[in-house]
């Protein structure tokens, strides 16, 4: 697993390293956006050791309860049947371990656009699967609730690479006695980065919508 980042920016605080996640705390340099919790994922291939990081993700929890807490990567395991297609039926075991381990961490998926799987064998006998997500908890979701996780193309890789759009939340504010703006008038207080990712969002998601429907 690699993390990498610009030292002008933010701080890294290595915390935690296993062979199957990476655990560190992000700060920025400006204070331009609060500390919070990073997590990579690279789940194990092999069933048997796959409980492991879910019991370390889990322990993690108790120390981010009240931080920002986002967590990314190859968690080689479905959320839902519906998101394998082809091969074997998902085991249900395993799956429900992953669902109790996202559920005792009180964590949901991010907003996700594009294809729904991110891993193909890349065969004719196709089988497909939703192994890479991000997930964040509601720390992460008060604070950038407009977040978006986009899928790309997956390129020379069987994986589709995760890009994360980091929006914050736009406050309300207004005079007391007074209605409140309409919807979405405090874009104009965003800066230009983020009024273009949210542009990009709502195109992505209209986009989304008519192929569900085509």
């Amino acid at each position: 697993m690699w993390v990498l980042w610009d030292p002008s920016k933010v701080f890294v605080d290595l915390i935690q390293y296993t062979t199957q996640f990476l655990h560190c705390k992000i700060s920025s340099t400006n204070f331009a956006i609060s500390p919070y919790y990073l997590t990579t994922i690279y789940s194990s291939n092999s069933a048997a050791e796959r409980d492991t990081p879910w019991e370390g993700i889990e322990a993690l929890a108790i120390t981010t309860d009240t931080t920002k807490w986002i967590l990314g990567g190859d968690f080689n395991e479905i959320h839902y049947s519906h998101e394998k297609i082809g091969g074997q039926s998902p085991h249900t075991r395993r799956m429900h371990r992953f669902n109790g381990c996202i559920a005792n961490c009180r964590l949901q998926d991010m907003r996700t656009l594009g294809p729904l799987h991110t891993w193909s064998n890349n065969k004719e006998n196709r089988i497909a699967s939703k192994l890479d997500r991000v997930l964040v908890n509601l720390q992460w979701l008060q604070a950038h609730a407009h977040s978006f996780v986009q899928s790309l193309a997956p390129g020379l890789s069987d994986h589709s690479p995760l890009q994360v759009f980091v929006i914050p939340s736009i406050p309300t504010c207004h005079a007391p006695g007074r209605p409140s703006p309409g919807r979405g008038k405090g874009i104009h207080d965003i800066s230009s980065q983020y009024r273009r990712s949210i542009i990009y969002y709502k195109q992505q998601l209209k986009r989304q919508h008519r192929q569900q429907r085509g």
